[in-house]
């Protein structure tokens, strides 16, 4: 199992490397994403696609395809190990932008 925040699903809308990640270990492992991850990947990627003047609808269509490999967790599954992760985590964040 591997989980993936908004960071890693943007960069596999900009870049080729988790796709070909994805790919190369769909059938070995499952991928999932908090619930708003996704969520979050919407809100900043039309930022980052202006800046680097790429058309908007064909990245978000890849990162809809993501969905497709990448499966939600709900936070009700996740919430409850979230404080845990945050106090092991070296600057006390996790899964932020």
């Amino acid at each position: 199992m591997l989980v993936l925040d908004a960071n890693i699903l943007i960069r596999g809308v900009l870049g080729s490397r988790v796709l070909l990640l994805l790919r190369r270990y769909e059938g070995q492992l499952e991928f999932f994403a908090p619930d708003t991850a996704f969520r979050e990947a919407r809100e900043h990627l039309p930022g980052i696609l202006t800046k680097r003047k790429v058309p908007t609808t064909p990245a978000i269509d890849s990162l809809d395809l993501l969905s497709k490999v990448v499966r939600t967790v709900a936070f009700e599954t996740y919430g409850i190990a979230e404080a845990p992760a945050r106090r092991r985590s070296p600057s006390g964040r996790t899964g932020q932008c």
